[in-house]
């Protein structure tokens, strides 16, 4: 199986493509199986990775990228997660539109495709020796390249070392956040300042450091043609509440321990827009899911991807597997 790439080839485009803000179509994958297409986004609604209400997706097989600009060209399925037979197409359309008229178009050519991404299995961050706020701080390309990463905890309006882990030697990896400023350091790695830098010929010429809390992350691993994303999320200071990792993401409202039943309640300020209400008994049998596999862990990715909606999920019981 296959997977394809796209990262912010859409319109309109405004942003720099580091920030999780506005509408946006973040990012598509593919995964290809023979002629047969299953894609998905990561959606950014009003920068909220979630949404109340996500926009409809519909997906295009194309023969020439223009198409999608064209409101009379008929979508071939609308879906979050559509499975397509491609044919002879050779472009992968997406038109998000959001309730309020907001649209997005992306397309990725489906052409020349030579191999496959890897997801980034986790984001490992380590904050710098540096104080941003230093008169006359170097922090050029080669002068950065000198700093070793520290072990510890990763500090309010701090300089960190991103590295993703398990990605591909030839794969080049994009990142992008709900807030600060990357200066990416290779192919790979990227440094992220808690807050909003400034450089002038390497030299720091303005900083504001960030309030404490929580940050959410994209990572985008993607080779010749092929990728795959992986969203995390980091506590930028002590965490204030306590919470629940899962598969990198933070869930406020209750540590667990080990696998744990429990329900949700919609948290505006959340990462993924929810929180642990509390936890019920096993249910005796799996409960149907609106949006998610019955009886399978929560995968936070479905409100990303836009496959559930927030209210889908809230107060019904759910499987949450807390990471190690």
């Amino acid at each position: 199986m296959l997977w394809l790439f796209l990262i912010a080839c859409q319109e309109p485009f405004g942003a720099d493509r580091h920030d999780l803000v506005g509408y946006r179509i973040a990012a598509v994958e593919v995964a290809l199986d023979g002629e047969v297409a299953r894609p998905r986004a990561a959606l950014v609604s009003e920068g909220r990775l979630w949404s109340d209400l996500p926009p409809q997706l519909g997906w295009y097989l194309l023969d020439d990228a223009d198409a999608i600009a064209d409101s009379g060209t008929v979508p071939d399925a609308i879906s979050p997660s559509p499975t397509l037979s491609l044919g002879t197409a050779r472009v992968l359309g997406l038109r998000a539109t959001w309730p309020d008229g907001t649209e997005r178009l992306a397309t990725l050519d489906l052409r020349g495709i030579a191999r496959t991404g890897i997801r980034p299995e986790a984001i490992q961050a380590q904050p710098l020796p540096v104080d941003l706020g230093e008169e006359a701080l170097e922090l050029g390309l080669e002068a950065r390249r000198e700093l070793v990463a520290e072990e510890g905890p990763l500090p309010t309006g701090g300089l960190l070392r991103l590295t993703p882990e398990r990605v591909g030697g030839g794969d080049t990896v994009r990142w992008m956040a709900t807030t600060g400023t990357f200066l990416e350091l290779d192919d790979h790695v990227t440094d992220w300042a808690h807050g909003q830098l400034a450089l002038e010929d390497g030299l720091v010429e303005d900083w504001a450091p960030a309030s404490p809390g929580v940050v959410s992350f994209l990572a985008l691993s993607l080779g010749a043609g092929a990728g795959r994303f992986r969203a995390a999320d980091l506590w930028m200071g002590p965490a204030d509440e306590p919470g629940t990792w899962v598969a990198g993401r933070w869930l406020p409202g209750e540590a667990l321990v080990g696998p744990t039943w429990v329900t949700l309640s919609a948290d505006d300020d959340a990462p993924s827009g929810l929180r642990i209400a509390g936890t019920v008994a096993t249910p005796a049998e799996p409960p149907p899911g609106p949006c998610a596999a019955e009886g399978q862990a929560l995968d936070l990715d479905v409100v990303l991807t836009g496959a559930c909606a927030r209210q889908e999920l809230v107060g019904v019981p759910l499987l949450v597997e807390p990471d190690p």
